[in-house]
């Protein structure tokens, strides 16, 4: 890529990163390395906007160690980009064989990137990878199952049913063989019902998929699902939900 096709370099103020230092990366060669990682296999992360639910789902497009600068898709959401660009803290999250990675930055500027609009930020100064070990997964009762609601578009909607959470994602089983969802794809608003918790709206993306049934018959999809914009007090709903069923289950041991 030459000079001329590159954004005009807009260097902002370094956000303070408030991590754990046992998983922060502050070695700049390294720092360069996963993002050129993330940016050469287009791996999808979700940028979100002072620390609120709303976020979009991007890819990095360029990452320019010379210049200190990495610029990634704007999102489909005219309102969502125009927070982002208002934003003084701003969240990338994203896994990395199988692996928790997060940036921040302080701020997103607006640029043109070949023919598409998008954000340049500084090359971030610190980034955390956490293993994700720490996502206990656990299968609810039979007679108090996990329930769902998958959008698929604003006219379709599926019911399924949890039978495998964690705080990093979801298992769900859908009657039928499900053939407008595919691996790789992200659902943007699936609805999900925990017992004795409430319901909470989030992403996913279908990370595997398979059918089972007798020949004939439509049978049931098994879609396992990785969380995607999961905000804090989502996630503290899923684990609030895994602990009762941890004390639960104790109490009948």
């Amino acid at each position: 890529m030459n000079d001329d096709s590159r954004p005009e370099a807009i260097k902002s103020r370094a956000f303070d990163f408030e991590e754990d230092d046992r998983y922060t990366v502050a070695a700049r060669a390294e720092r360069v390395a996963i993002l050129n990682r993330l940016c050469n296999d287009a791996t999808l992360l979700s940028v979100h906007p002072d620390g609120g639910a709303d976020f979009i789902l991007t890819t990095l497009v360029m990452v320019d160690a010379e210049q200190g600068i990495l610029v990634f898709e704007a999102g489909r959401n005219t309102a969502t980009n125009e927070r982002l660009e208002r934003a003084t803290r701003i969240t990338f999250v994203t896994d990395l064989d199988g692996i928790r990675v997060q940036f921040k930055s302080s701020a997103a500027i607006p640029v043109i990137y070949g023919p598409d609009p998008a954000f340049q930020i500084d090359i971030p100064n610190a980034i955390v990878r956490r293993q994700r070990r720490e996502y206990f997964r656990i299968a609810p009762p039979l007679n108090r199952p996990i329930l769902a609601q998958v959008m698929l578009s604003e006219t379709l909607s599926l019911p399924a049913r949890g039978v495998d959470i964690s705080c990093g994602g979801i298992v769900l089983l859908v009657e039928g063989k499900l053939g407008e969802v595919e691996v790789g794809q992200v659902l943007p608003e699936v609805s999900i019902t925990l017992p004795g918790i409430g319901t909470l709206k989030t992403g996913l993306e279908v990370r595997n998929k398979s059918v089972s049934g007798r020949a004939g018959r439509d049978g049931t999809t098994r879609i396992g699902c990785r969380f995607i914009g999961l905000s804090q007090a989502n996630s503290a709903r899923i684990q609030r939900y895994i602990n009762h069923l941890e004390v639960e289950r104790r109490s009948r041991a």
